[in-house]
């Protein structure tokens, strides 16, 4: 099997989730540089935001938890000044950057070589984490200023075949999306980047399954999505990462899709390519049987009891402690077992 082109990715050696959520934003913004004047490249997971729509203590604690992630691979954060003193970074935005050095031969097709390589032996919560590294930093939540009904999830991609990577990969996850491929303005200037768009539809799946580490868009996707659904803490799986859960008891509708929703089989500005789910997963994931008042054990807080399961969430209580857990990946990525 293909080695890492950016052993930085790694973790102790290994492939974890870390390596999958910077993979992902790596990948997402396609940016490198000459490391220093060497031959070397530094790649940059890339945290972008608007002026305006990320305060600094929301911004700050997105950091923390990246320093935390970036403090157990072989990664340096980078503020926004030092990005922008070495012409890495807009100005007239905010945000920071995590790098990772590599030989100045990697490209960004190696990049892709390797994460088609890997993808088919990634476990589900890994893959779950790589598409969050990729929307993470770098998305934007549009909705409706006058509804407040989320129209679409957007991901500007730095090139055609990761967008084809993420598009592959959200077929697993039977996500309905749209993709606009990189093409020429006709005003002239840059091309327009690739554009992957989640279908309002599917981003309740994307909220319960992939969520963000990003406060600042965690409180917008929040807001957008109302007061039936509750924001669950998902460290386990990474540092601040956080999903979405229905509340009990109260019904759910479908969040509504605008007449300018992302899925469309055309569109006026330019040509789009439509997708469809695919009918199965190529990779089925071990069946996991449980059950209110199953006994589990967690990593870190031990022995515990399943008082609430709602087939997508579970709660443990752990001698008066009641912890919340997303089902399955909380027992495949090897946080909670199953006492026989």
């Amino acid at each position: 099997m293909m080695s890492c082109p950016i052993p930085g990715l790694l973790e102790n050696g290994k492939f974890t989730n870390i390596s999958s959520y910077f993979l992902g934003a790596v990948l997402s913004g396609d940016e490198s540089y000459r490391f220093y004047g060497s031959k070397n490249k530094i790649w940059l997971a890339v945290v972008k935001h608007n002026v305006g729509y990320c305060t600094t203590e929301q911004l700050q604690e997105h950091q923390s938890a990246l320093a935390t992630m970036a403090g157990r691979v072989q990664a340096k954060v980078f503020t926004k000044r030092q990005l922008v003193d070495r012409n890495w970074f807009t100005p007239n935005k905010v945000g920071f950057a995590v790098g990772f050095e590599s030989g100045g031969d990697v490209s960004s097709e190696t990049l892709i070589s390797f994460a088609n390589e890997i993808l088919p032996n990634l476990s589900s919560t890994e893959r779950e984490c790589l598409l969050l590294g990729a929307f993470d930093g770098r998305c934007s939540i549009d909705v409706n200023r006058a509804t407040g009904d989320i129209r679409y999830l957007v991901l500007d991609c730095g090139n055609n075949q990761a967008m084809d990577f993420f598009c592959k990969m959200f077929d697993r996850l039977y996500v309905k999306y749209n993709c606009n491929y990189a093409r020429d303005r006709l005003e002239g200037g840059l091309p327009r980047k690739p554009q992957l768009r989640i279908a309002a539809s599917s981003v309740e799946t994307y909220a319960q399954r992939i969520g963000f580490i990003s406060t600042a868009r965690t409180e917008i996707l929040a807001r957008a999505m109302g007061s039936l659904y509750e924001i669950v803490d998902d460290s386990d799986t990474l540092p601040g990462k956080k999903v979405f859960s229905r509340i009990s008891g109260k019904r759910v509708s479908t969040i509504k899709q605008s007449n300018d929703s992302a899925v469309s089989n055309s569109s006026k500005a330019s040509p789009a390519l439509v997708k469809e789910p695919l009918k199965s997963p190529t990779q089925e994931e071990p069946e996991i049987h449980i059950s209110v008042g199953d006994s589990v054990t967690h990593k870190a807080y031990g022995a515990g009891v399943i008082v609430a399961f709602d087939g997508r969430y579970l709660s443990v209580d752990f001698n008066g402690v009641v912890k919340k857990y997303a089902f399955p990946s909380a027992f495949t990525g090897g946080f909670l077992k199953t006492n026989e």
